[in-house]
Parts: structure tokens; C-alpha cells; sequence
């Protein structure tokens, strides 16, 4: 329960960050050099949030959030019309890119059917909660733990605390393991969605908008 509480805060306290108009700070350099067009920032007071917004030439930004010593982040696209920019990230709530893998050379904990979930880097993702069959049913692949008994697995999907996930994944008929890979190698559980968020651009200020 306190757990529940604290990610409600944490959540609250990002969503206040995301509310907050940007101030137009100089790009760097190295930046520059990088393709960097334009750069915005917001801290609060204290110094214990922020907000860090950097748009580059070929139509994608970089996000970046901190609340105390949470921090968030996210890439994606911007457009500008008429005054209005729009960032979308590039992954979304339930859109989180996810194959069957072969099964040699991955970790089945304790003889489990499902593998360790990986990244494209190879880096084990322990933190995942398997939804099997239906979303009531929950696998934790890492200590071999199910909230329910499981027969025949004919569809998984990938779910992270932050309440990301895949979409449903098929399982072919007679297929006994499961091994998946995630086709990306952000920081899902700290990732930050930013779905068509508005922001009218004033001078060197970006106001959010509803």
C-alpha cells in the first residue's frame, strides 16, 4: 500500500512538472553540432524539479523530467503549426515493440516456461509482470511466480510497473517455452509518455495547453 501511495506521488508530482511553461535556454555547441535546434528548461524554486526539452532539426526531442530523486525521460517527434508545438513520444502506453525469440542461450529461472525477458542489448529486464492468457493472470519470470495456475499459454504480453506494455503476442500451437524480447533499450520503467502534449510557443516561452 505505501508503495502505491508513493508512485501516486511521484506520478503527481511529474504531472505538475509536465504543466509548467518553458523558458527558451542557449543551446550548446556540442549540441549544435549534434543538430540541436532549440532548448527549454523549467526548475522549480527549490531546485527539486525539472524539466529539460530539447528539439532537434530533423523533427525529433529529447525529454527529461526530475521530481527529488525520480527522474523520467522520453524521445519522440515534434511538429510546429500555426504557434502550436506537439510532442509525441515514441512509445505509448500499450505500444511497447515485442517478439518471440528463439529460446537457445536465454534464462528460465527454476524451470519455468517463460524465459527472462531481454532487450536488444541483452540486458535482462527484471522488473516485467507477464500477463498470460488474460490480463487477471500475472507471471513474475524472474522468481517463477504466478497468481494463478496456468495450462496451456496461448498469448502473452509484456507489462512494467509504470503501467506500460505490450500488445497481446500470440504463441504458436505446441510451442512448450516462451522466450521475448523487447525491441527497444530505454529505461521503459522510467519512461515518460507524451501523448500529442500542446504547447503554444510565446517568444522563448512554450506554455502548455490542454
Amino acid at each position: 500500500m505505501r508503495i502505491f501511495f508513493f508512485i501516486t506521488f511521484l506520478t503527481s508530482l511529474a504531472l505538475h512538472a509536465k504543466c509548467q511553461t518553458l523558458r527558451q535556454i542557449k543551446v550548446s555547441k556540442e549540441e549544435r553540432d549534434q543538430g540541436a535546434f532549440r532548448k527549454f528548461h523549467w526548475s522549480d524554486a527549490g531546485g527539486y524539479g525539472y524539466v529539460g526539452l530539447l528539439l532537434m532539426n530533423d523533427g525529433t526531442f529529447s525529454y527529461s523530467t526530475g521530481i527529488c530523486f525520480s527522474h523520467r525521460h522520453c524521445t519522440g517527434n515534434w511538429t510546429l503549426s500555426r504557434g502550436i508545438l506537439t510532442l509525441k513520444s515514441t512509445l505509448q502506453k500499450n505500444n511497447i515493440p515485442v517478439i518471440l525469440s528463439a529460446e537457445e542461450g536465454r534464462h528460465f529461472a527454476n524451470g519455468s516456461v517463460i524465459a527472462l525477458v531481454e532487450n536488444q542489448e541483452k540486458k535482462l529486464l527484471q522488473d516485467v509482470i507477464i500477463s498470460v492468457n488474460e490480463d487477471s493472470i500475472k507471471c513474475l519470470p524472474a522468481m517463477e511466480m504466478y497468481n494463478e495456475k496456468i495450462g496451456k499459454i496461448h498469448r502473452v504480453k509484456v507489462g512494467f510497473e509504470n503501467g506500460m506494455s505490450s500488445e497481446w503476442i500470440s504463441i504458436p500451437n505446441g510451442q512448450q517455452c516462451i522466450a521475448l524480447t523487447v525491441l527497444n533499450n530505454d529505461d521503459i520503467s522510467n519512461y515518460f509518455i507524451l501523448d500529442n502534449q500542446r504547447f503554444r510557443w510565446k517568444g522563448k516561452y512554450l506554455i502548455p495547453q490542454q
